[in-house]
């Protein structure tokens, strides 16, 4: 299951797809090259999702084997955050 939060997401389950819908400041559909980080609380990356685009939104797939509690996550592309960390509750 995955709940949003805001930004924040709540997940539970052995994995969940996050979907986002990723615009550079034109307002275009950014379609390439796109992942979702997640890191613990002492900022260290725990894993790197690539996602992939279907015309409109992004998929990441993450999995959640392994994880409980509170952690953070951000949606970056080609090297550069495009959000600030966000909770992400698992």
């Amino acid at each position: 299951m995955i709940e949003y939060l805001y930004d924040a997401i709540k997940a539970s389950g052995n994995k969940i797809t996050v979907a986002a819908i990723i615009r550079d400041e034109e307002g275009n559909n950014i379609t390439d090259s796109c992942y979702f980080c997640l890191y613990n609380e002492t900022d260290e990356e725990l894993m790197k999702v690539y996602g992939t685009f279907d015309t409109e939104q992004w998929e990441f797939t993450v999995p959640l084997e392994g994880l409980d509690g509170r952690y953070f996550y951000i949606i970056g592309r080609n090297g550069e955050d495009l959000c600030f960390k966000t909770p992400f509750y698992v």
